[in-house]
């Protein structure tokens, strides 16, 4: 989407993505990082681009790939039995970018009235560990509500 500026969705039917056919896909990974960070990079962040969520602009992809790749890499560390650490930041911005998607992807029209109003309370728990205070203040808390298959948030406290 950002190498080809695309405004309308491109089928991966389209897409030549010539992956390997043995096990070494290490180079073929690599490759495809290089040619993302290059078209990142050259392209501007409010260049407008096509994207399935909100904020149709390059910053969104960027954004998109940053969790894509979190994700992946734990499932790495993790299938591999070693530890994953991730900046609490970053993953604070990983639960703001699902539900900002959400609205995309989780809205479910024919839910059970019994789901269509519920709101859960997601709270970071990372703290500093010489104070004890949360880092992320108000933006480590989250108010989930689905109001008629709708997916909503707000930073902050309450009951869910």
């Amino acid at each position: 989407m950002i190498e080809a500026r695309a405004t309308e969705p491109i089928s991966r039917r389209n897409l030549d993505v010539d992956a390997p056919t043995d096990d070494d896909w290490a180079p073929w990974i690599s490759a495809g990082a290089h040619r993302l960070l290059v078209a990142l990079e050259s392209t501007h962040p409010d260049e407008s681009v096509w994207t399935w969520g909100g904020g149709h602009d390059a910053r969104w992809w960027a954004r998109r790939q940053l969790h894509e790749t979190a994700v992946h890499d734990a499932d790495l560390a993790l299938a591999l039995g070693e530890a994953y650490e991730l900046d609490e930041f970053v993953a604070a911005d990983g639960i703001c970018e699902l539900l900002d998607n959400a609205a995309a992807r989780l809205t479910w029209p024919d839910a059970t009235p019994s789901l269509l109003d519920a709101t859960v309370h997601l709270h970071a728990t990372d703290a500093d560990t010489d104070t004890g205070e949360p880092l992320l203040g108000d933006d480590g808390e989250w108010m989930v509500t689905m109001t008629d298959g709708a997916v909503s948030y707000t930073h902050g406290h309450g009951k869910g």
